[in-house]
């Protein structure tokens, strides 16, 4: 007789591009032998990209803030999202992110296994109530942060036990420098082949810090460097804000803000030749990572876990944060420099294939029975 397949039930936000649901989607590959069920809040464009082995299901359509949408997502969570959390209460529950604390919660009073990656820094746990935190703290069977600087934070807070680190993933094969590719997105962008060109991406939230980005463009402009700075990805409506104030303050020349990049972002990604992270916090940064594979300089704010990437002692790293004239005049510096790619192979640490074979290890041995 077949053994039964282990049931785990994995709980996300939305499947959205995040850096919590790609990891996420990253290693659901590895879960083949286990009898696996995906939950989302909301059905977000990742949805429909989940592996074929695996069970989905989801809260909410969208987030539709119209006064129907809200009266109809109230009686779904008063009546159908109830029976459908009693209807999995027979497995391992899965929580991809801390915040998330009604599913812990019900979890506890159910007393349902359960394992929370963490992916978050210190300024989220604010969102958590006093009780919310204490339940984060002590109830998981397990608890996975994705870098060692989120797993000092949950030590700080009393986790002593059953906390590991797993790094996100990469599927490094997929990061190697084509030229073609480059050549086609800079002329979309018309840059010409000889402007060096920084690169940033993301949601265009205050956490990613375009204020930042803008005002290194601006005293970078202001000393005359030949250069672009392009912003890679971000909604519709704040992309549209920062294109206007682009213009209205006459960067046009200098800055571009792409938009949404959906499935094309990493053709984006080939036109760089340096990264400037401006993020305010990252528990880890996946983007520097992809930089360095593709072998280009970096230079990051001093934002917590790009350390993790680069190293502590990292020249790369500006040590003081939020300082758009020392990140300016060390892009300067670097622009001197001859331009070269130089892929770093010690990122290969961070393949989806090792990432997921001890992530999986930790799984199974963290379930029940």
């Amino acid at each position: 007789m077949a053994k039964e397949k282990h049931k785990i039930v994995f709980f996300t936000p939305e499947l959205g591009r995040t850096g919590s649901e790609i990891a996420l989607l990253n290693l659901l590959p590895f879960t083949k032998d286990l009898d696996v069920t995906v939950v989302a809040m909301y059905k977000g464009e990742l949805y429909d990209s989940l592996p074929s082995h695996v069970t989905r299901k989801y809260l909410y359509k969208s987030r539709d803030t119209s006064l129907i949408d809200r009266g109809l997502r109230r009686l779904k969570k008063d009546l159908a999202v109830p029976a459908l959390l009693k209807g999995l209460r027979d497995a391992t529950w899965y929580i991809n992110t801390m915040v998330m604390p009604d599913i812990l919660e019900y979890a506890e009073e159910n007393m349902v296994p359960s394992i929370v990656h963490v992916h978050e820094l210190e300024q989220m746990y604010s969102f958590l109530s006093p009780g919310q935190l204490k339940r984060l703290v002590e109830y998981p069977s397990l608890i996975i942060a994705n870098s060692t600087t989120s797993a000092e934070v949950l030590k700080g807070h009393g986790r002593k036990e059953k906390l590991e680190v797993v790094y996100p993933s990469i599927q490094t094969s997929k990061i190697v420098y084509d030229e073609g590719i480059a050549a086609d997105y800079r002329s979309q962008l018309n840059i010409a082949p000889s402007v060096f060109t920084w690169m940033m991406c993301g949601t265009l939230d205050n956490n990613k810090n375009p204020a930042l980005f803008f005002e290194v463009a601006k005293k970078l402009k202001a000393a005359g460097a030949n250069c672009k700075l392009v912003w890679i990805g971000g909604s519709e409506e704040r992309t549209a804000d920062w294109r206007s104030a682009t213009e209205k303050e006459g960067m046009s020349d200098m800055v571009i803000w792409t938009g949404d990049a959906g499935d094309e972002f990493r053709k984006y990604f080939m036109i760089g030749d340096g990264l400037l992270l401006t993020s305010q916090r990252e528990s880890f940064s996946m983007v520097t990572a992809e930089a360095q594979l593709l072998g280009i300089p970096v230079v990051a704010n001093n934002c917590g876990g790009v350390s993790e990437v680069l190293g502590k002692n990292s020249d790369a790293i500006i040590s003081e944060r939020n300082n758009a004239s020392q990140m300016a005049e060390k892009m300067i510096q670097q622009m001197k420099q001859p331009r070269r790619r130089s892929p770093q192979p010690e990122m290969k640490r961070f393949d989806t294939g090792e990432i997921g074979k001890k992530w999986i290890d930790l799984l199974i041995h963290g379930l029940p029975g």
